[in-house]
């Protein structure tokens, strides 16, 4: 079996438009792809428009995804096991109570060969306050400890 991969992307500016075709980039050779915390952004806007099939999950109501699950990622998501081969997780890791929770049920539902793109908000003036801020090193250490390889 496959280990999976997670490939970190820190982008420093996440208002910027070239952060959306970064994120089209990175997913676009994937079947299927789940976009968590993506309410507050339209990168699944631009992802559906080129063709990629996107499930969108996040906790604020959203209009528009196809395939929109309103949920936190903190609680078993009704997704199959290994249903996805790319999962974006986008500013969403450092606002969860529990970061290790969240990662087991990525697992889950990731494909054996699938990837993680991981995004974090790291310190700045300008970023709002977060539960956890994180080090690269810290952020490899979590996911290395719920089994993922860390690329």
């Amino acid at each position: 079996m496959l280990k999976q991969i997670i490939k970190k992307i820190i982008i420093t500016d996440l208002i910027s438009p070239i952060r959306t075709l970064r994120m089209y980039n990175y997913t676009k050779n994937y079947k299927n792809i789940l976009m968590i915390g993506a309410g507050g952004r339209d990168d699944w806007k631009y992802l559906e428009g080129n063709g990629l099939n996107v499930t969108v999950l996040d906790i604020r109501k959203i209009d528009g995804p196809k395939r929109f699950i309103q949920q936190s990622i903190t609680e078993q998501t009704p997704f199959e096991d290994n249903e996805f081969d790319c999962i974006a997780l986008s500013t969403v890791l450092e606002y969860t109570i529990d970061d290790i929770t969240v990662l087991k049920e990525l697992k889950r539902v990731l494909s054996d060969d699938g990837i993680i793109i991981c995004d974090v908000v790291y310190l700045s003036e300008n970023a709002s306050y977060p539960i956890r801020l994180y080090s690269r090193k810290t952020l490899s250490d979590i996911f290395l400890y719920t089994g993922f390889e860390v690329e």
